[in-house]
């Protein structure tokens, strides 16, 4: 393994770990007995075929992309353990392309930024918005909520303002049916948005089981 460092950034820096392809033969090998235990070959137990069949099988890139993919936490933390850093954060992998020995892959290191002097903060304001909320949204908000966890009952009344109206819908145009516009059990809230013109005014004054029809254009 080898390691470059460049200034990517005021507070930022680019690591290149570059890796020969003699380096990954154990990650290969664990790939290829990872890939094994997942894919049936016959002859073999989960897990146990050899790394050659394996490939043979899925294919020699499949597994050693695998084996990069599974190493290369490993392959970067190793790589930091001999840099003196201060990270703000994980490191990210940005790139990572082959070579031709290898392969290789860029990592981003975000670093606390470096003051010279304590910032003066004597007679600064700081304002802080204040998140208070009004009754009115409160109200709102529950009403809200109300509607949304409302339990249905069935009742036996006419129909109101407000009120869920399970119907079906059949319609018709010159007494063909229009099946755009048919539905089966709708939950319908009358007065909510006039899905048909005219249908909110003819179930208002229906009770339930009730068999209306109107025309509409």
């Amino acid at each position: 393994m080898e390691t470059e460092l460049v200034e990517s950034g005021r507070f930022e820096r680019t690591l290149t770990v570059k890796m020969l392809e003699a380096d990954l033969e154990d990650a290969k090998n664990q790939a290829a007995k990872k890939l094994s235990g997942q894919i049936r070959l016959k002859g073999f137990r989960p897990g146990k075929a050899p790394r050659r069949i394996v490939e043979a099988t899925v294919g020699a890139d499949t597994v050693r992309a695998e084996a990069i993919d599974s190493g290369m936490s490993a392959w970067v933390g190793a790589a930091l353990e001999g840099i003196d850093l201060e990270l703000a954060a994980q490191p990210t992998i940005t790139d990572v392309r082959d070579t031709e020995d290898g392969f290789e892959m860029d990592v981003k290191l975000a670093l606390w930024p470096e003051l010279d002097s304590a910032p003066v903060i004597e007679g600064r304001q700081i304002v802080v918005e204040s998140n208070l909320v009004s009754d009115e949204e409160i109200d709102e908000q529950i009403d809200r909520l109300r509607e949304q966890f409302a339990e249905l009952v069935d009742v036996e009344r006419s129909i109101r303002d407000g009120d869920i109206a399970l119907i079906d819908l059949n319609a018709e145009d010159d007494g063909q049916p229009v099946d755009e516009v048919s539905a089966k059990d709708l939950s319908y809230e009358v007065w909510g948005g006039g899905l048909i013109e005219g249908l909110d005014g003819v179930l208002r004054v229906e009770k339930a089981g009730s068999i209306v029809s109107l025309t509409s254009s």
